[in-house]
């Protein structure tokens, strides 16, 4: 049985920190760290619930969106409604617990309402950037006049389906619709019905609701282990990318150059940061590399700011990106990024960018004019790196961000 006390908590919390710098004040940043434990807490002691995925079409889109993560968290996965299937019909609107969707069809029915299903053979979810294309059963509902006035659309699997969305514009027709597609997978012996909605945190309290009256129940979803092995095939490679590319640049940073040039060591670190984004081409990839570059170059004897450096770089780089998304588009537009993330190396002195040689020794071009060149240099071969790293990795069944 869920808290509603501490549900109601985490809404809050959850809800806030996923509005993140739109909302961000500091009374209201001080009340969500004060809720972050009570949060916690909900996500710990949810159930968790085994999603078995077949390796067929349908099975792998399943997969696909379940393994959809945003800075790293999984979209859908940590409090999801889950609505376990009985096996006989009859047993689901069986109860007093029922009682709302029995009195909801009933009304739909004497409305006129009707419900129609058909199969689609191949189907991409909208407005997502999801790759698999795998069959859809499309479901619409219609009024006593022949109108439509609801439609689904669900992908079934062996064990699992997934409600991808339901749009109605008769109250009605949502229960309807519903409980045919209910009444539909048990007959096909399907244990799950999954959503794709938020996390219950952050589900309006009205929708949170109606799940509720339908029968969903919240719970962590594990992907089985022959599901997860589909699902996470690509980030085997991008990580591998990413720890050569913190390798590459703790050792860079660790080996003296005979050069006196001022930024010519972005041509490594940089194009190592710009060429991790590309590859994974997801907001997250470059602060990640930073972070470990500013862990490993610490360890090795680096100045502190100049660890924070690579860090500020890479949440630079990210940030550029998601914000102007087209720079990552050609090796052109890319070169005007690299600069801007050049001029981040100011917040260290001892950096070998805009600031001074360690040894006091002054630079044979200005500072600024290094930064320029070099990170545009650096942001194009990055760029180059990354486009051809990202058609060696295996299929995309990750999404984009």
């Amino acid at each position: 049985m869920i808290d509603d006390r501490r549900l109601r908590i985490s809404n809050d919390c959850a809800s806030y920190l996923h509005a993140g710098l739109r909302r961000m004040t500091l009374p209201g940043l001080l009340r969500a760290l004060r809720q972050v434990p009570a949060l916690v807490r909900f996500l710990w002691a949810l159930p968790r619930t085994n999603v078995r995925l077949s390796d067929s079409p349908t099975g792998v889109a399943i997969a696909e969106h379940l393994s959809l993560t945003r800075w790293g968290i999984p979209r859908f996965r940590l409090a999801q409604g889950v609505l376990y299937l009985p096996s006989d019909f009859a047993t689901y609107l069986r109860g007093r617990q029922r009682q709302a969707v029995r009195t909801n069809v009933r009304r739909a029915r004497d409305l006129g309402i009707d419900s129609h299903s058909r199969t689609l053979p191949a189907w991409t979810r909208p407005g997502e950037k999801l790759f698999r294309a795998a069959q859809v059963e499309h479901w619409w509902a219609t009024s006593r006049d022949g109108a439509t006035v609801g439609e689904a659309w669900v992908t079934v699997d062996e064990e699992c389906a997934l409600l991808h969305s339901m749009t109605c514009s008769e109250r009605h027709a949502r229960w309807l619709l519903h409980t045919a597609i209910v009444e539909r997978l048990c007959a096909v012996r399907c244990r799950l019905l999954l959503t794709n909605s938020f996390d219950v945190p952050l589900m309006a309290p009205g929708q949170q609701y109606f799940q509720r009256l339908l029968g969903y129940s919240i719970a962590r979803v594990h992907l089985h282990s022959t599901s997860g092995a589909i699902a996470v095939r690509r980030r085997i490679p991008m990580a591998v990318i990413a720890m050569f590319a913190v390798g590459l640049i703790v050792g860079e940073q660790a080996l003296k150059s005979p050069l006196n040039l001022a930024g010519h060591r972005a041509v490594v670190w940089l194009a190592a940061l710009v060429a991790v984004r590309v590859a994974g081409n997801r907001a997250g990839w470059a602060t990640l590399v930073g972070a470990g570059a500013a862990l490993g170059t610490a360890l090795t004897g680096a100045v502190a700011a100049v660890a924070l450096a690579y860090v500020l770089c890479g949440f630079a780089l990210d940030a550029l990106l998601a914000l102007v998304p087209s720079l990552a588009r050609n090796a052109i537009a890319m070169s005007l990024a690299g600069p801007a993330v050049m001029f981040v190396t100011a917040v260290a002195p001892a950096f070998p960018t805009l600031g001074h040689h360690p040894a006091g020794m002054a630079w044979s071009i200005p500072p600024v004019l290094g930064a320029i060149i070099f990170g545009a240099l650096a942001a194009t071969v990055g760029h180059d790196v990354g486009q051809r790293l990202r058609g060696r990795t295996t299929g995309p069944l990750l999404a984009r961000a």
